[in-house]
């Protein structure tokens, strides 16, 4: 081998290595949504998940009787921005559904998130999974296994 052979090959590594660094680069950069969704409700201004237990001085009758939310709880865990344009689903029938009525479109900046709630009335009754789509057109799912639980023991308490 002669000297320009091991520059060819130098050089052939160190823009490999630079690809795959601007590669990495690129993919960490582009926004990546993680959904979370679950039945919640308004406890002093808050919204809380609806099994969860913070006292407020209620009694347990009246805590039951508040009103409930399906709550989309979206966060960006990409480095840019992403926008929602619309929330919705699919019912155990395979049909799909759209929730109207929410504050959308909404901007989630990078490494933040957002809690999004939707009044329970007018969503179907029967929903296997949740999900967002954003401003390009990804879409996001969530299997909606959790907030059915969180709905049969709330309507059992009812």
């Amino acid at each position: 081998m002669v000297f320009m052979d091991y520059v060819a090959i130098y050089g052939a590594t160190v823009a490999t290595a630079v690809a795959v660094l601007d590669f990495l680069k690129w993919r960490k950069d582009q926004a990546h949504i993680t959904v979370s969704c679950y039945l919640g409700k308004m406890v002093n201004n808050m919204v809380t998940p609806s099994g969860g237990r913070l006292y407020d001085g209620t009694p347990e009758e009246e805590n039951t009787r508040r009103p409930r939310f399906i709550v989309y709880g979206i966060g960006n865990t990409g480095g840019t921005p992403i926008t929602i344009r619309s929330l919705g689903g699919k019912e155990t029938d395979g049909r799909l559904f759209v929730i109207s009525g929410a504050a959308l479109p909404q901007i989630i900046q990078p490494h933040t998130s957002a809690v999004i709630r939707v009044p329970l009335d007018g969503v179907p009754e029967s929903i296997r999974e949740f999900h967002v789509l954003d401003h390009v057109g990804r879409e996001c799912r969530c299997n909606a296994a959790v907030f059915q639980k969180q709905l049969a023991e709330w309507r059992r308490k009812r």
